[in-house]
Order: structure tokens, then C-alpha cells, then sequence
């Protein structure tokens, strides 16, 4: 609840920016049993050939997860990017009323379309979806449009919403076509989700442990192999560009 009381009453702790002197962590080479072999290299100087662009897939969908401090990261992450990206579906485990209070925000404060989401919402370029607090969010395919069904449900993985049903259902209905990236936060929520995701060939992202405000959920998700990128927060909207294959110009 700390979280929570935080993000309603700092809200304008969001306008805080970060140094861009750090390390992307390139966990390319894990095997899903978490062994590490990974290798760190310079923001500044990294290959554009490790995101393998050569055989970028044809990305539709954004997917996020976040806990604690996560309003504040996933507010950086939008104001930096391009509005022109895929659709963005994000969980952050937090309470009805601040989840709508959130979404409003966002959409008054960066350029996306955002909103609470409602099952039937569409997921389309320029638009984010919050998954409301206190129902879970999936994602579900109707012919070659993709779509968000949000429900009441058992608690998973301790939270509802929970990012493990939302990553676990993009794995299903999108396989390669998505980007996971999962963000600060307590305990171990969006951890297999994410691991589901990459196992079905989709791009992942782990916030860093040095810019999480608590380094619970990434931490287990690359230590159990599901994250590909372990990338400092403020660097995370340059790697989403570079594996979308579009110039990054914040």
C-alpha cells in the first residue's frame, strides 16, 4: 500500500529524469534454466547486432508489468518514446481508484492515447491500456485484431491484476509479435509469464537493479532466464526503439 500512497501523493516525482551513464546487460545467450551467461556492454558503444534487427519480428504488441515504483517508470519509459509504436498493455498492481487516476494522468502527460481498460478495447499503434486494479487483463486475438478481456478472478501470483496472466496470455496469441518488459517491483509476479514469453520467441526486458526501486520481479525473472535485455530504466525506451528497428530521438 506504500506504493500506492506514493504514487497519489508524489505524483510529481514522475517529472524526475536519469542519468544515461550505465550498462545494458545482454542476456542473449541464457538458457531457460537460468544459467548466466551474459555479457555487459557499454550504452554508448554496444553493436546494433545484438538485438538481432536482422530478424526483427513484426511486433504488435507492447506488454508491461510493475509494482512498487512503477507508476514513476512506466511514466518515464512513455515520455520518451515515439507515439508511432505498437500498442502498449500494461499491469501495475495497483488499487481501482488510483489505477483510473493513473491512466488519466499518463494521457494527459505524454503523447499515447490512455486509458483504463474495458473488455472490447482494441490494441492499436499510439494507445496504451491499463489493466484496471482489481481485474485481471488478457490479451485475446479476433481475426487479425488484438483485444483486451478484463475479468474478476483468484488472486495469481499473489496480485490481480497479475502480469503473469497478462504476459502468459500475449505468449499465447502472439508469440514472436511482442516485446515483455517487466519493471520494479516486490516479489515474483510477471517472472514465468515473462519466461513464457520468450520461450514462444518474443523480445524481453528487465529493469536493472541499480534504477528498481525495489529489484524483486526483475531480479527473479532473470535469474530463472526470462529476461533478454537487463537494461537501467532510463535506457529502456532506446531499447525498445532499437528493436523495433525505428531511430530513438528523445
Amino acid at each position: 500500500m506504500d506504493a500506492y500512497k506514493s504514487f497519489g501523493n508524489n505524483y510529481n516525482l514522475i517529472n524526475k529524469t536519469n542519468s544515461c551513464n550505465a550498462n545494458i546487460t545482454s542476456n542473449s545467450n541464457i538458457s531457460n534454466n537460468g544459467s548466466n551467461n551474459s555479457s555487459s556492454n557499454c550504452c554508448n558503444n554496444r553493436s546494433s547486432n545484438s538485438y538481432n534487427n536482422s530478424n526483427r519480428a513484426d511486433f504488435k504488441i507492447i506488454a508491461i508489468g510493475a509494482s512498487a515504483g512503477g507508476t514513476e517508470a512506466i511514466y518515464t519509459i512513455l515520455r520518451s518514446l515515439p507515439k508511432n509504436i505498437p500498442g502498449i498493455v500494461i499491469v501495475q498492481h495497483i488499487p481501482p481508484v488510483f489505477s483510473k487516476m493513473f491512466a488519466e494522468r499518463l494521457n494527459d502527460t505524454t503523447e499515447f492515447d490512455v486509458k483504463e481498460a474495458e473488455t472490447g478495447d482494441c490494441i492499436e499503434t499510439g494507445k496504451v491500456l491499463i489493466a484496471p486494479g482489481e481485474k485481471h487483463m488478457i490479451v485475446v486475438k479476433e481475426g487479425s485484431t488484438y483485444k483486451v478481456e478484463c475479468f474478476m478472478g483468484e488472486k495469481v501470483s499473489g496480485h490481480r491484476p497479475s502480469i503473469d496472466v497478462l504476459f502468459e496470455s500475449v505468449s499465447k496469441v502472439c508469440g514472436k509479435n511482442a516485446i515483455g518488459i517487466i519493471l520494479t517491483g516486490m516479489g515474483h509476479d510477471g517472472s514465468k509469464g515473462l519466461l513464457a514469453m520468450r520461450n514462444k520467441g518474443a523480445r524481453t526486458i528487465g529493469q536493472d537493479e541499480k534504477t528498481s526501486i525495489v529489484y524483486g520481479m526483475p531480479k527473479v525473472a532473470y535469474n530463472i532466464g526470462a529476461v533478454e535485455f537487463q537494461v537501467p530504466l532510463q535506457k529502456i525506451p532506446e531499447t525498445i526503439c532499437s528493436l523495433l528497428g525505428i531511430k530513438y530521438q528523445f
